[in-house]
């Protein structure tokens, strides 16, 4: 009885994710004791929503990670560049917005490119690693990124 609940809150036609809407509309079909159920429920659907799907989870989550080779040290170094993987589907004012508000720095320059895809192989199957963009940060003269931090 739980899991068919749960199963009609959080799946519709095939496991697509509902929406809010979707939710409250369903509920008003039902007779009022499924509505008590169906309000908790929503209830804590809500509550789940809001604590797994902070703004701050999800833009740390596009972020992959810092990039750490010889050539992205000796950028730090003398040039306070950093080097990051991100989503691909971030553009330079979104990746300069997320920087600036993940870790509280002030961004000079960014310079991106898209290494070209390499191949792997699985036994007799080839594929293809996933594809990522990579971002080398400039930072203002005094700031650094704190990798120890929230």
């Amino acid at each position: 009885m739980k899991n068919k609940l749960i199963d009609k809150l959080l799946f519709k036609n095939n496991k697509k994710y509902m929406t809010e809407k979707s939710l409250v509309a369903e509920s008003k079909q039902l007779t009022n004791n499924e509505k008590v159920k169906t309000k908790t429920e929503l209830a804590s659907w809500r509550s789940v929503m809001k604590s797994n799907f902070s703004t701050e989870n999800i833009m740390a989550d596009l972020i992959k990670y810092p990039v750490i080779t010889e050539k992205s040290y000796i950028a730090l170094f003398k040039n306070k560049q950093y080097t990051f993987d991100v989503d691909l589907r971030l553009t330079k004012p979104q990746i300069k917005a997320l920087f600036k508000q993940l870790f509280n720095v002030e961004i000079i320059g960014i310079n991106t490119h898209r290494p070209p895809r390499k191949k792997v192989r699985v036994g007799l199957a080839q594929g293809y690693k996933a594809r990522y963009k990579r971002v080398i940060i400039t930072l203002k003269e005094g700031q650094s990124i704190n990798f120890d931090s929230n």
